[in-house]
């Protein structure tokens, strides 16, 4: 593996478990199997009491997975949990790959780095290091003159700069997550990550495509002797 390309691993994760508590269902006074009352007070029916230690419980064990994925507390930031729970998919699913960015790129570029495919998380300057995201949906520039299935296995054109039905020299990405009809120009793609190699050579090989003058799209030699492909879609600048 050439020099910076390799596989995106958290910040040292803190050690959640010397901090959490078990987290049990609510079991306060007034509390009902388990299940919160509301409560009457003209029937004489009391609520439930959120205990501390219950409320405590809660916290630690929200806090503690967010903060055990290396995601900082902010007050007032209401993504957090869902921001912690994409990170621990990546994590698990090593779903994320870091590439040294051969042209600036923006946020949604289409690449192929070596034999594998994704999508630019971030806008990455030239020469800095970016990272793809290898699996998951997304929408990608679409080969016209043929229409998609859902589920049809779709392939990557660098040359071109869009995906596409034909396997002829092109790079296996995933499949089509939703028909499309011949004339679109675009296509909801779901990446099934690395190695995107199926249907063409294996590493080492040279790339097919050669360079095309103004387009931005070509190959590059990494260090090691490896090559990048790089064909980020067309896009108005």
């Amino acid at each position: 593996m050439g020099e910076g390309v390799g596989v995106v691993g958290p910040s040292k994760r803190p050690d959640r478990d010397s901090r959490l508590r078990p987290v049990d269902r609510i079991n306060g006074p007034g509390a009902v199997g388990n299940s919160f009352v509301g409560g009457n007070p003209i029937l004489g029916i009391d609520g439930t009491v959120v205990t501390s230690t219950w409320a405590q419980d809660v916290q630690e064990e929200l806090c503690g997975f967010i903060e055990g994925e290396g995601i900082g507390l902010e007050p007032l930031n209401r993504t957090q949990l869902a921001q912690a729970i994409e990170a621990a998919i990546v994590r698990v699913t090593g779903a994320e790959l870091q590439f040294t960015a051969p042209v600036d790129l923006v946020a949604g570029d289409p690449l192929l780095v070596v034999d594998t495919f994704g999508v630019v998380v971030a806008d990455v300057l030239t020469g800095a290091t970016g990272v793809l995201r290898l699996r998951g949906r997304f929408v990608l520039p679409k080969a016209t003159g043929s229409a998609w299935s859902a589920g049809q296995a779709l392939y990557w054109d660098a040359g071109a700069g869009e995906a596409t039905t034909s396997s002829g020299g092109n790079r296996s990405i995933g499949v089509a997550a939703v028909a499309a009809s011949s004339g679109a120009t675009t296509g909801s793609v779901l990446l099934k990550g690395p190695p995107s190699m199926e249907a063409g050579g294996g590493p080492g090989e040279a790339p097919r495509q050669a360079p095309r003058e103004g387009t931005g799209r070509g190959t590059l030699r990494a260090a090691g002797g490896q090559s990048i492909v790089f064909s980020p879609a067309p896009r108005e600048r």
